[in-house]
């Protein structure tokens, strides 16, 4: 199966809520459609953020899309505003060719499914919206009679579609018809008002679209983000009470709402987003340095991209276990990386706390949104609709080279607190650690 069609191997009955796929930051910012901007420009080297096309993102596998859209003499672009202080705004695909892109791989791929959320765009932008998205998409415009929540749908019903969905809170709430195939992207963890929509007396009925929730990263590898989702849900911190923060933990701090049950849209069914993103918006992001030229940081690794830098960001960084795990508080205490039973003892904890369907529930980001799309990075996102998460959030992370095998629980038997762990089955020593060898 290629990842023109991978979404053929996922059931009818599922929904979105369900699976797990690829998305495109900034999906429109290519450096094949950036036509205004020399390759030396500040505006290049800040705004681009992908190396395909739409259409070429979606051959390798993305299938939501971050679109932003910016008028320029009646023709709409895609844009990407890397700085506003500065005033730094890359313009790029044209947003017809977007348009007929999508209807191309749709209708050379009638199995899947296309998500366009139209975010931060002018508003002579959305003046003539709805008007392109049905001269442009005709009968590939996902539309309903009544108002829904979309994920409340099976996705049988929207295969060979593009679903459009707009931000309430950038105007375009009149905007929003569910008849016409615009439908509503609402954001409960960025906007207040949104949590209240979702969390109103008639939540179900006001929806009218999506409902997410979302959270950061800038980790090297997707394992690594499992794993980190892993220890938020089951109360193994990534900040100890000592204070020691990891290198990057701000954006991971986002993380803790959703796997804790409180990013507020607890009451109907969302879509947990995970941005992964290379972009900021200093003067000096030069995307051949946030990227190391697109094709080194993607490598034929995949998404186990070498030193795990966060990882290991000292040697005061230390795990806590809290009470909802077992007790193994009470027996393992702190666990530090520098513990060479670390990554066992972890396993025991996420195992004990969590089964399959919980782990896939808590632990699992519906959309992976991503810089500079590729194959290899995709395939492997895809692959995990097809994986138990409990295994891939339990794996131990070899900081030279890919994950190892999942960790089982049952290899450890707990000795008296403060003496090494007795095990019942054949240890090895990887990179220092002690994991199970079968």
């Amino acid at each position: 199966m290629s990842l023109s069609n991978w979404m053929s191997g996922i059931n009818d009955n599922r929904k979105l809520c369900d699976i797990i796929m690829p998305g495109s930051h900034d999906a429109g910012m290519s450096k094949h459609h950036m036509p205004s901007h020399a390759p030396t420009s500040i505006y290049y080297k800040t705004g681009r953020t992908q190396s395909l096309d739409v259409q070429g993102q979606c051959d390798a596998g993305s299938r939501f899309f971050d679109i932003r859209l910016t008028d320029i003499h009646g023709i709409s672009y895609a844009q990407h505003e890397a700085s506003k202080a500065l005033g730094i705004r890359a313009i790029g695909e044209e947003a017809s060719h977007i348009l007929i892109g999508v209807k191309n791989f749709l209708n050379a791929s009638p199995s899947e499914i296309v998500l366009i959320r139209i975010s931060k765009s002018s508003p002579g932008s959305l003046k003539h919206l709805e008007d392109d998205l049905e001269y442009y998409l005709g009968s590939k415009l996902f539309k309903r009679d009544s108002a829904c929540n979309l994920l409340d749908l099976p996705i049988g019903l929207m295969r060979g579609c593009a679903i459009v969905l707009i931000d309430r809170k950038q105007g375009g709430a009149e905007r929003i018809n569910q008849k016409k195939g615009l439908h509503q992207f609402l954001n409960v963890t960025k906007n207040k008002v949104d949590r209240k929509i979702v969390n109103g007396t008639k939540a179900f009925e006001s929806v009218e679209g999506v409902v997410t929730c979302g959270c950061y990263s800038n980790k090297d590898n997707f394992s690594g983000m499992l794993g980190d989702l892993g220890n938020y849900a089951s109360g193994i911190k990534r900040i100890d009470k000592a204070g020691h923060v990891p290198e990057g933990s701000g954006q991971i701090e986002h993380w803790g709402g959703h796997v804790e049950g409180k990013c507020g849209a607890e009451r109907v069914p969302h879509l947990f987003m995970l941005y992964w993103t290379y972009t900021n918006t200093t003067l000096h992001n030069d995307v051949s340095i946030r990227a190391e030229a697109e094709g080194q940081v993607f490598n034929k690794e995949g998404l186990d991209l070498g030193h795990a830098r966060d990882m290991m960001s000292g040697n005061k960084t230390f795990y806590n276990l809290n009470a909802h795990s077992g007790g193994i508080l009470s027996y393992f205490g702190e666990l530090s990386l520098q513990d060479k039973h670390y990554w066992t003892k972890r396993a025991t904890v996420l195992r004990r706390h969590f089964n399959s369907l919980t782990a896939k529930n808590l632990c699992m980001p519906n959309i992976v949104m991503y810089d500079f799309i590729s194959p290899e990075l995709s395939q492997q996102i895809v692959d995990l609709n097809h994986k138990d998460i409990l295994n891939e959030v339990t794996r131990m992370q070899d900081f030279q080279g890919p994950v190892s095998q999942p960790i089982y629980e049952n290899v450890a038997i707990q000795g008296p607190p403060g003496e090494e762990p007795i095990y019942e089955t054949p240890m090895m020593e990887i990179n220092g650690y002690l994991i199970p060898s079968g």
